[in-house]
């Protein structure tokens, strides 16, 4: 390593929202501090700004913090200025640890303001761990102390904290949770028609006819209706604390009393009824259609739902491009699903077949030697690039040119992406490579594929495994020759990704549907 890439001070500035307008740690400042570091040391710098960050996010969640640590790695800098400890975290006691154990990894010297920690001198460690220890602790009984005081207020029965959004209640001057006069008859009305055995589309659609708002002042929807008639804070039971849905939370809802909008009997009574019925439970789907989500138009690029028609009859359900839904469609027509599902079932039967038609093209001898030429050149491309890169850092060190100018900005930009650039194609010519000489592997995966798609029985279970080998299915149909042309997208995501395209022809009559503003095929 050139030791001009250690003459590099990187400039680590973070400030979150709530440390905006404290004085002392705006971007500005801690900028000015770090630039009189570098002009003290002699050094040229380099700024990292993550405005708006807090301390306590994990390392990939801090993008400029993310960027210094590759350019470490990358020996593009090797000594950091931070304004203090806490700005490179805030309460996580192991990430801080780990951030020293990266420094000392790569040699990196640290300044914290004007002074340089010399982490490898145990003193110096143990006072910074105590400080990061100190930092977790108060953190943790912060936590604790919010929760707490979040508890007190819904037990003294204030509303909960943040933005209030239970329809038919509202906030008092003093915060107190109250009910909502002209909302509350809604939720009355609301849980009178659900209990006389309406539906929540038709209790949505007699709402938004009589002109009633939600929350956010949009319409009523049925789904919005059921969420609401679920809520047990309008028989008086508020639900408060965690959900248990984030990565890593445990379920801790606790019921607090609260003003009950209606009969706790009316309440139990609608949800009873509301669980013999299909809509908006959590139940799992019964009804899957193999293709759906990964159909696409050839026209206009949207995807293909699928049109049930009145009648029971299943066989005349028909994927349709989703511009049809529209005045302005864009024309292309859609398949019966059972035509569409048995012409992509008997090309996946065929896996192993069309993968091995894929190698033996004749194609492929000159295409695995077009890459090796493509990779030699992306190589050398990227290899000019970084050494074009490394003299404009050498010239920038030396103090020939300012780093702060505009043209050398734009030219360390360009340098950049063009290494990006050429790398990228490098890594893609070394992967089709990397799959030519994996072919066995990739027939194997295919052939093991087949075997348990062909023993498959339920729906779902053959809708999951289309996913795993189809990337997608693009459609066309050409109106003077009447036929459909069909792209199948194959992937092989086992091992690397290797894009297989199947184009299947499709001949069928032409039927006029008189429901639809298109004809379906």
């Amino acid at each position: 390593m050139s030791k001009a890439l250690k003459h590099i001070l990187a400039i680590y500035i973070r400030v979150s929202t709530d440390e905006q307008a404290v004085e002392g740690l705006s971007v500005d400042n801690q900028l000015y501090r770090g630039k009189v570091l570098a002009t003290k040391l002699g050094l040229a710098f380099r700024a990292y700004t993550d405005a708006g960050y807090s301390g306590e996010l994990p390392i990939e969640k801090r993008p400029k913090f993310l960027e210094m640590f590759k350019d470490i790695e990358a020996g593009i800098v090797s000594t950091v200025f931070v304004l203090n400890q806490s700005r490179l975290d805030r309460g996580d006691l192991l990430q801080f640890l780990t951030i020293i154990a990266f420094f000392k990894k790569h040699k990196t010297i640290l300044y914290f303001d004007t002074e340089h920690k010399n982490y490898n001198d145990i003193s110096t460690e143990l006072s910074m761990n105590i400080i990061a220890a100190v930092n977790h602790n108060h953190n943790q009984q912060l936590a604790v102390s919010i929760k707490s005081n979040l508890e007190k207020r819904i037990l003294d029965g204030k509303a909960p904290a943040g933005r209030l959004q239970a329809y038919g209640y509202d906030k008092d001057e003093k915060g107190y949770l109250v009910i909502h006069p002209e909302e509350s008859k809604v939720i009355t009305t609301m849980f009178d028609l659900a209990n006389t055995d309406n539906s929540v589309v038709k209790i949505a659609a007699y709402l938004n006819k009589l002109g009633h708002k939600t929350k956010v002042g949009k319409n009523w929807t049925g789904r919005y209706v059921y969420n609401t008639l679920t809520k047990s804070m309008y028989k008086g039971v508020l639900l408060h604390g965690d959900n248990g849905k984030k990565p890593g939370h445990t379920f801790s809802r606790k019921p607090y009393p609260c003003p009950a909008i209606v009969d706790a009997v009316l309440y139990d009574n609608v949800q009873l009824q509301l669980k013999t019925r299909n809509t908006f439970k959590d139940t799992n789907n019964t009804e899957y259609f193999l293709l759906k989500g990964l159909l696409h138009c050839n026209v206009c690029g949207k995807g293909y739902y699928v049109h049930k028609p009145r009648t029971i009859q299943k066989h005349l359900c028909t994927y349709q491009c989703k511009s049809g839904q529209t005045k302005a469609g864009c024309g292309n027509k859609g398949l019966y699903v059972s035509s569409l599902d048995k012409i992509i079932t008997d090309n996946v039967l065929n896996l192993v077949g069309i993968v091995e038609e894929a190698f033996s093209d004749g194609d492929l001898a000159y295409r695995t030697k077009d890459m090796v030429r493509q990779a030699k050149i992306a190589k050398d491309r990227a290899d000019k690039f970084k050494a074009e890169k490394q003299r404009l850092i050498d010239s920038i060190v030396k103090g020939w040119v300012d780093p702060e100018d505009t043209d050398i900005a734009k030219k360390m930009e360009d340098y950049n992406i063009g290494i990006k650039g050429a790398t990228d194609l490098f890594n893609d010519c070394q992967k089709e490579l990397d799959i030519v000489n994996h072919k066995e592997e990739i027939l194997e995966v295919c052939r093991q594929g087949v075997k348990k798609f062909k023993k498959m029985k339920e729906q779902k279970e053959k809708v999951d495994f289309l996913r795993s080998v189809i990337k997608n299915i693009r459609i066309l149909y050409t109106k003077e020759e009447k036929v459909f042309d069909i792209w199948i997208n194959f992937k092989i995501n086992q091992l690397e990704k290797y894009l297989i395209i199947k184009k299947v022809n499709f001949k069928t009559p032409l039927i006029r549907n008189a429901s639809m503003r298109n004809p379906t095929i």
